[in-house]
């Protein structure tokens, strides 16, 4: 009897070592299993996250691209807008120029009209005065 105790006791005991056994080795194919879909998900994200990262990378450059022609668009516009206006500038320094000389011509002009005007009118004066003096001195001869 103490050996059929003895028997159970170790098939007992066997029956809990491999059952322990099974456990374990269930567990530690469950815990591969979950690193290696932990492996699997990290790998895919840094993969994504690479993607993504490209992707970023592509269009930050596409952007600096679009912006440095824009800019040089920008630039070459203003650069013949600039040159317009200096050519509008220039233009109108000549039309200043031009009126300038044209009103120091007409002030010089009016000047000389001027002095003449005064030379005829100190002659019609003069001529005046004569033709006043003759007409007195007829008058005088004509009432004596």
């Amino acid at each position: 009897m103490r050996t059929d105790y003895s028997d159970q006791l170790n098939n007992i005991e066997k029956a809990f070592y491999d059952e322990r056994s099974q456990i374990l080795t269930r567990n530690e194919k469950e815990i591969e299993q979950l690193f290696h879909e932990h492996r699997t998900l990290e790998e895919h994200f840094q993969h994504r996250r690479a993607d993504d990262e490209e992707n970023y990378a592509k269009q930050l450059e596409d952007l600096r691209s679009k912006d440095a022609n824009d800019q040089a668009e920008q630039k070459i516009k203003l650069e013949k807008e600039m040159q317009i206006l200096e050519r509008c500038m220039e233009d109108m320094k000549a039309v200043y120029r031009l009126n300038e000389e044209k009103l120091e011509f007409n002030h010089k002009v009016l000047k000389e009209r001027q002095k003449v005007n005064n030379n005829t009118i100190n002659s019609l004066k003069t001529k005046e005065r004569r033709n006043k003096d003759i007409l007195r001195t007829v008058k005088e001869k004509f009432e004596r």
